[in-house]
């Protein structure tokens, strides 16, 4: 088994287990509470439900299912969750298990953060966008109109439990948008980790069954760097959002039944190398090679855009510092920096002139 510690200020800690078939056995690592509430989707439940039930029988435990998707991350959703809790007469030695993907982890999480002013939970993420990413560093949130995770906390799991077998059901579109985040890392953090996904990405996608636990291990680490230099997300943090300035944008317009989250983010991470490649230092051969790697993914077409609705999705990200952007840019593969320098008109200039967006 990897075993993985996040450790943040203030004693706080997050231990990271990762095993293949590690779900058939997880309970044996987690500690007793005085009841469980296990937060999960109806399509996770239809696949796992009973594995669930085996593994809590003799505890005190609850199973609140969900349908799928982003309509649960939002203040009304949660809010009969915190009835739900009321009702099962929990308390501050009750838990609650986040078993699911990223709209499940993010709501569950900033239920267990203000709930009594916090609970303790535990993440048991299911897709790959969420093994590597958003089960990692505390963020949970809801959306609201305005755009995506603008209500919110930074609020750590106990543990994180990965286990990589249950891929094996994810659909193969959620399979695509968890490796646009795997792409991200190599893109912001790690040449060689883009490396071995140009060699590796096509064969991967094309067989499913070939094992990426040491790619998973690798993001989760470069992940754990940065969150540990930088809790609050002040600084050096803002690099991991790079695509998601645009990428959360699209999302906001499109909606989550047309794009997912990490499908917007490969579209975000096509229009920020090319600002990074006209506003910014990125090579010419560089941006060829971004286009082509992001090139692999399966993602829906972009259709009537209107660039002018985008563009206010933006203006409400919550980066945004005085009404400026703050843009991530890339420097070269695996190197990227903040900048406060990219303007309303220069998204505007490649919005209208890239190819992505089609009539």
């Amino acid at each position: 088994m990897n075993k993985l510690n996040l450790r943040l200020v203030n004693n706080v800690e997050t231990n990271i287990h990762i095993l293949d078939g590690l779900i058939n056995d997880c309970k044996s690592i987690i500690p007793d509470y005085s009841q469980f509430i296990i937060i999960t989707d109806e399509n996770i439940y239809n696949h796992y439900g009973q594995l669930l039930i085996n593994q809590f029988y003799n505890t005190n435990y609850k199973i609140i299912t969900c349908p799928p998707g982003e309509q649960i991350k939002s203040l009304n959703y949660v809010e009969n969750i915190y009835s739900d809790l009321i009702n099962f007469k929990c308390d501050r030695q009750s838990c609650i298990v986040a078993f699911g993907g990223g709209a499940i982890g993010d709501m569950s999480g900033f239920v267990a953060s203000t709930f009594m002013r916090g609970i303790d939970y535990i993440n048991i993420p299911t897709t790959l966008l969420s093994m590597i990413d958003s089960s990692i560093g505390g963020k949970s949130g809801v959306n609201l109109t305005a755009g995506k995770n603008l209500i919110g906390s930074i609020y750590h799991p106990k543990q994180i439990i990965i286990d990589p077998k249950l891929l094996e059901t994810l659909p193969i579109r959620e399979y695509h948008s968890g490796m646009a985040e795997m792409i991200k890392y190599g893109l912001i953090l790690s040449k060689e980790l883009f490396d071995t996904l140009e060699k590796h990405l096509e064969s991967i996608l094309s067989d499913l069954s070939i094992p990426i636990n040491d790619l998973i291990v690798n993001c989760i680490d470069l992940k754990i760097n940065i969150v540990n230099q930088d809790v609050r997300d002040y600084g050096i943090r803002n690099i991991l959002n790079f695509g998601h300035t645009i990428g959360h944008a699209l999302e906001a317009c499109l909606g989550n039944e047309y794009i997912r989250h990490g499908e917007a983010v490969a579209y975000g991470m096509l229009y920020a190398a090319k600002l990074s490649n006209v506003k910014g230092s990125l090579s010419d051969s560089d941006l060829k090679r971004v286009i082509k790697l992001i090139g692999k993914l399966e993602l829906p077409k972009l259709k009537n855009m209107d660039i002018d609705k985008i563009l206010s999705f933006i203006k409400n990200d919550k980066k945004n510092v005085s009404q400026d952007i703050k843009f991530i840019l890339l420097d070269s593969i695996g190197k990227a920096y903040v900048s406060q320098q990219i303007k309303y008109d220069d998204i505007k200039m490649v919005l209208e002139e890239n190819e992505y967006i089609s009539n």
